[in-house]
């Protein structure tokens, strides 16, 4: 079962079956999974060995296929630190002068600079990449889209809004002088706004919910640590990270202890304290009644979406002293207990992805020199899987993983020179003055469970559709809720006096009558200011879909998003195609494969990746007496019959 709690999961299509509870009665049908029937035949008896009271088990291959369905998994979506570092690589070879240039050459300030943001810490091909370039390597087109899940609590803080055009206002595209839609984003003065990331106080459930899973890991990790270094030997089932190196020619048969080379614990990404936002009127996307919307170019500390380096050149070379301290220069000091035969290594089969890294100790000087290959057989064909049976002898390597953000990179990783920071593509939703609809769509989106905004694997069977539907990801995925620095300042002061006024209600009258012309004095010093409005920032989910022009599984599939949401006690209320979007995916694939997807099956596509949007009228009905629940779903329902025609005969 995934965490959706839904009942019916099954990793493939063909775990899902009509069952026919009674001989001859074909109308009397129950929909259910593979792993559910083999729990049933394994309760009575029948899901062991081929024969059942002397007769042949019924569909004992079903059993054997139920029997080996694994349990749903976290499906990722594409890797954005590979994103943007292939960008970056762009950046570099557009500049080959540069290419070779340190951050620490490019400017004559002490390094690392007190910002990520300095001007000093970018280098000289990123000072000339303005925001929404239509082309080049730095166009807005070849930024990377942000989609992938962030901690609430690691969002950035403070939010430094740029907006030449005055979008901040939330004004219908019409009211704006029409001389300026034209101008680049460069040619416009630039106007900069201090914003605030608004976190609720009420919804903290899966912010102290991320904070623990984290601790979890760091703790898993060290666990695993303390347990192989209190035996290392092959038989542990979880090892560290590390590299394995083995004596030269020693691919199969009896041979001395390898090296293990423990590598350091790598560091989490790291919270942001800081981001830049550039809004542009050159990528509005759409407005409703309450709000619009852009393609926004968010900036945020690299370190937020790219984990640290360590150069394995690095970790090989100090390897190598440290045999050289411990053993000797010709290995004469070595211990005998390493010279033993006592381990063994020989072809084996399994998944060429998890094999370690393995070494010969005589390549550590061409891997420093150079990549080492490892050796190849006649003909180009791969060297067989291999696997070591036996003790490890080893070794903790001293190298540290690096960041620009302290120092600069060794001098194998030079040529990786980079910004601080990294650009991603979201979408920032804006609202007009005196609606709520935008704080309680971003409270909502607080309030989701994290299950929301995941993609499992498998698929699901959800009343009342009848076929299988994927496990993708509900909701677009959170980027935080900012306010103007002024506004929030003022609402915090009035909170402040409003509890301040309950606390004083039996002061002297006199001091009251003080208070009164101070708040007079404070309103009349307001100085009436342009709206600012909210922003909501979020991954962008495509486009609104038109039902004639998918499907019936896609339908579904749609269809099941509500359904979803429902089954966890929630409803939109507003569940119109203009509110489910889709882009093409799937999402774990790399965008020239998501391109290709989309003209498939003659430009209808396939693999598209469907979205719930505006969640502003939302609402939670977990805590509602039973007929309020039936009442909300049966309206719900009756919206969903309206674009999806083959649902009417089932709800």
């Amino acid at each position: 079962m995934a965490p959706n709690c839904l009942e019916f999961w099954g990793e493939t299509l063909l775990d899902f079956f009509n069952v026919q509870r009674f001989p001859g009665v074909s109308n009397l049908r129950t929909i259910s999974t593979g792993s559910k029937l083999y729990a049933w035949c394994k309760e009575n008896g029948e899901a062991e060995g081929t024969t059942w009271n002397g007769k042949e088990v019924p569909a004992k291959d079903c059993i054997m296929w139920s029997k080996d369905e694994r349990d749903p998994e976290l499906v990722e979506v594409y890797d954005i630190t590979t994103l943007i570092e292939e960008r970056e690589k762009k950046i570099r070879e557009a500049s080959p002068s540069e290419s070779t240039d340190t951050l620490e050459e490019s400017n004559t300030n002490k390094w690392p600079p007190p910002s990520a943001f300095d001007p000093a810490a970018y280098p000289p091909s990123w000072n000339r990449l303005h925001p929404f370039l239509t082309d080049g390597p730095g166009a807005f087109l070849d930024i990377p889209a942000l989609e992938h899940y962030i901690p609430q609590h690691m969002l950035p803080e403070k939010l430094v809004v740029h907006d030449p055009y005055s979008l901040l206002r939330a004004l219908p595209l019409g009211d704006a002088d029409s001389s300026t839609r034209s101008e680049t984003f460069s040619a416009k003065p630039d106007r900069t706004y201090a914003y605030r990331l608004k976190s609720s106080t009420k919804h903290t459930s899966r912010r102290e919910e991320d904070k623990q899973e984290m601790h979890k890991e760091e703790a898993r990790k060290k666990a695993i640590l303390v347990n192989f270094l209190s035996n290392p030997h092959s038989s542990v089932e979880s090892k560290p990270p590390g590299i394995e190196i083995y004596v030269e020619g020693s691919l199969c048969g009896k041979i001395p202890p390898p090296v293990y080379v423990i590598l350091p614990p790598q560091p989490a990404l790291a919270a942001a304290s800081e981001a830049h936002l550039y809004l542009s009127r050159s990528n509005y996307i759409g407005s409703g009644n309450h709000s619009c919307i852009y393609h926004a170019e968010w900036e945020v500390p690299r370190s937020l979406l790219v984990p640290e380096l360590l150069c394995t050149k690095c970790v090989m070379k100090d390897a190598t002293e440290i045999l050289k301290q411990e053993d000797g220069e010709d290995g004469e000091l070595m211990d005998p207990r390493w010279k033993e035969l006592n381990g063994e290594i020989g072809p084996t089969q399994i998944d060429k992805d998890s094999l370690p890294i393995i070494m010969p100790i005589e390549g550590i000087s061409d891997l420093v020199d150079g990549l080492y290959e490892f050796p190849r057989h006649p003909h180009d064909k791969p060297p067989p899987p291999v696997s070591y049976t036996g003790p490890y002898r080893v070794i903790h390597s001293r190298c540290q993983y690096q960041s620009l953000e302290r120092s600069q990179y060794c001098e194998h990783l030079e040529d990786l020179v980079h910004p601080l920071t990294t650009k991603v593509r979201v979408a920032a939703k804006l609202s007009i003055e005196h609606d709520q609809h935008l704080v309680n769509e971003a409270n909502n989106y607080q309030a989701f469970p994290k299950h929301f905004f995941q993609h499992w694997s498998g698929f699901n069977v959800i009343n009342p559709i009848h076929d299988p539907t994927p496990v993708g990801p509900l909701v677009p995925q959170f980027y935080g809720y900012y306010v103007p620095e002024e506004r929030e300042e003022k609402e915090a002061k009035h909170q402040a006096e409003d509890r301040n006024d309950s606390m004083d209600d039996d002061a002297e009258e006199g001091e009251n009558d003080a208070d009164d012309e101070k708040d007079n004095a404070d309103d009349e010093d307001d100085d009436p200011k342009p709206y600012l409005s909210p922003l909501l920032l979020m991954e962008h989910c495509g486009k609104p879909i038109n039902t004639l022009r998918l499907s019936i599984d896609d339908k579904n599939e749609c269809a099941a998003l509500c359904f979803r949401l429902n089954h966890a006690a929630w409803v939109h209320n507003s569940v119109y195609q203009r509110n489910i979007l889709r882009k093409p995916g799937p999402l774990s694939a790399s965008p020239s494969v998501r391109i290709e997807n989309k003209k498939k099956r003659g430009g209808y596509g396939v693999d598209w990746s469907f979205r719930l949007i505006d969640f502003g009228r939302t609402e939670y009905v977990g805590d509602t007496p039973g007929n309020g629940i039936i009442g909300s779903l049966d309206h719900e329902n009756q919206k969903i019959k309206m674009w999806h025609g083959d649902l009417k005969k089932l709800l």
